[in-house]
């Protein structure tokens, strides 16, 4: 095949990701920047956008720091360890990621809300007075994201350690190097790439979370919130700054994870495999049959809360601990109230199409860059991968905000004109100010 063939091959991708991906976020740039950067002039002069900022990332560390913590050892115990259990518990290490973000914080505030199932449990066993705790603030939004993203570290870490040679550990062991010291020079360096990958993706998804600030972030602001406040209150310039911002510190991240992945490079030559050591002592074993049951039912739990809910009678639940009655009315109006079932049919309808959509234009587009030389094949790539690296709340802003009227193929006279009122007017920064909440979440969403 001639260069000419694939290149003609790929114009159209590009063409269609100029379109999708980088117009739209082009242009949030550029509407940040309308008015000789008056707009990043109110950003800077906000206590509470720099707030939310400065908020943002240090959830947005600390989220990778607890996510680490919990999948990197999880990762090692399965992939390294052989004992009682081991294979129930790698079936359900994965179930937070099959929870979307909403629902798996639903189930959090029924779970450990100040009036969810295991604060009350807690109470009444102790005879407290008040719930032991609040899941409210900043450390409650790290504990929903650990909770539900180190999944992106264990799989990541899990993938890298079933390739990886155990041969290379047995050799520093016959060398005299203790577990830490094997695990440090040899493991961890093996694993850098896959868990930079992983700590990059936390990073990602933490910094555009929106349902967990906005449930339990109580008096805190962060960008994916504030943006919101600011859209909703006319305050567009600003909106397109703090999107901006957002979009920014996820590709500052990127950089950040792709240069400490970048200081060293290893090969693997050995032609050894994975061995996973059993658990010869029978104290240890009953151990860690009991730690793997416990972790498994913790990390079942939000599942079960779900499903419970979907059964209790709407309004009898109040203060007992468990829903007192049960029913099959829910899902009897579901399945005969066409205005329940629309939402659902929606929402299925569209990731299927997006599923699909996906799967055609990203295979074409993985052909065409592995396997074929061209001219513009990175720029190619690069389009490809951009919206990854961007959150899903700035994606959302840009698209938008550039295609707002039900003809995606131009923007109506009628839209550009009350954007630029909202972007000019002078009392949009006063209007904002008036509407968000001080200093708490909005009041609507």
């Amino acid at each position: 095949m001639s260069a000419r063939r694939p290149l003609l091959a790929a114009l159209p991708l590009i063409a269609l990701l100029l379109w999708v991906v980088a117009y739209p976020n082009a242009s949030v740039v550029l509407e940040s920047l309308a008015g000789g950067g008056v707009h990043w002039r109110e950003f800077l002069e906000s206590p509470s956008d720099r707030e939310a900022l400065v908020t943002s990332l240090w959830i947005s560390v600390a989220s990778v720091v607890a996510s680490v913590a919990v999948g990197l050892p999880l990762a090692l115990l399965l992939a390294r360890a052989d004992f009682p259990g081991r294979r129930l518990l790698s079936a359900v290490a994965t179930l937070p990621a099959a929870l979307p973000p909403l629902v798996g914080v639903i189930a959090f505030s029924f779970l450990y809300g100040e009036s969810g199932v295991v604060s009350r449990t807690i109470q009444q066993l102790l005879g407290l007075a008040d719930a032991p705790w609040r899941l409210s603030g900043g450390w409650a939004i790290v504990f929903v994201h650990a909770y539900t993203m180190y999944v992106y570290v264990f799989l990541f870490v899990s993938a890298a350690l079933e390739r990886t040679d155990t041969s290379l550990e047995e050799a520093a062991r016959g060398l005299g190097h203790g577990p830490v010291r094997r695990f440090v020079r040899v493991t961890l360096p093996l694993l850098t790439p896959a868990l930079a990958g992983g700590m990059l993706l936390v990073f990602m998804s933490s910094l555009g979370s929106f349902s967990a600030p906005y449930v339990f972030g109580g008096r805190l602001r962060v960008l994916s919130t504030q943006i919101l406040v600011s859209r909703t209150s006319g305050a567009m310039g600003v909106a397109f700054v703090e999107t901006t911002v957002l979009a920014l510190s996820a590709v500052a991240g990127l950089l950040l994870l792709r240069w400490l992945e970048g200081r060293r490079r290893y090969t693997v030559t050995s032609k050894g495999r994975p061995v996973r050591v059993p658990i010869r002592s029978r104290p240890a074993r009953i151990a860690a049959a009991v730690a793997s049951t416990l972790l498994v039912t913790v990390l079942v739990l939000p599942h079960l809360m779900i499903l419970l809910v979907a059964f209790a009678v709407d309004g009898a639940w109040t203060i007992q601990v468990l829903p007192p009655a049960y029913t099959l009315d829910n899902f009897r109006a579901l399945a005969t109230d066409p205005a329940l079932w629309r939402p659902v049919r929606a929402t299925l309808l569209m990731a299927l199409i997006a599923t699909a959509a996906n799967v055609v234009v990203c295979f074409a587009i993985a052909w065409l860059t592995v396997l074929r030389r061209f001219t513009g094949r990175r720029a190619l790539d690069l389009l490809a991968v951009v919206p990854w690296a961007i959150p899903p709340t700035a994606i959302a802003i840009g698209l938008a905000a550039t295609f707002d009227t039900n003809d995606p193929l131009r923007r109506s006279s009628r839209a550009r004109s009350r954007a630029r009122s909202a972007r000019w007017s002078p009392g949009s920064r006063t209007r904002r100010a008036a509407w968000a909440p001080a200093p708490g979440r909005p009041s609507a969403a």
